[in-house]
């Protein structure tokens, strides 16, 4: 008996790569996902979007955003995966950013341009300021709704935890058994 699960494990050790294991079951085939891939020979990261084909042992299918080409992506290449919860705007935000900004920015002119002479229609640096700051506000706020609308992807992590076994030599011509953990 112990001859047989010895055997067992060396067949499964000896396959490339070895044993891995990683948390990618919550990925469901049609999601929109955000996978960070680190490319052979190099610690360079590469950011693919796209639509999650399926999910297999070792590897994930995508269909890339913006064309119609699958690229398969080895898991054990994989640094990161994120899923998308959906596309939103962020108006009110741009809008908000927008008030303040405009009017901060038309507040500082008006009060920058100083007091008029006096005459018939004559301002004073104060009243510039206030006029300035609430002409800013309303079109730093429509600015500010327009750049807000376009819609962003909010992302979520999904864990990618590696255990990788496998069969190492050793100083005594002999094997030994390797186990490595990534986070």
């Amino acid at each position: 008996m112990r001859t047989i699960v010895l055997l067992s494990l060396m067949g499964a050790l000896s396959m490339p790569g070895g044993l891995t294991a990683q948390t990618v079951s919550t990925l469901e085939a049609g999601r929109r996902i955000r996978v960070s891939v680190r490319r052979i020979g190099s610690d360079l990261l590469v950011r693919k979007v796209g639509s999650l084909l399926a999910v297999r042992r070792d590897s994930l299918f995508l269909k890339e955003a913006g064309t119609n080409d699958s690229t398969v992506v080895a898991l054990t290449q994989v640094s990161r995966i994120e899923v998308s919860r959906g596309r939103r705007g962020h108006t009110l935000q741009g809008m908000g950013i927008g008030l303040l900004a405009g009017a901060g920015f038309g507040a500082l002119i008006g009060y920058a341009s100083g007091d008029d002479e006096a005459g018939f229609l004559s301002f004073s640096a104060g009243d510039k300021a206030v006029l300035g700051g609430m002409g800013g506000g309303i079109l730093g706020t429509l600015i500010g709704a327009i750049g807000g609308s376009a819609r962003t992807d909010s992302w979520v992590d999904v864990p990618v935890r590696r255990v990788n076994i496998g069969l190492l030599p050793t100083r005594s011509r002999g094997a030994g058994l390797g186990v490595t953990v990534t986070f």
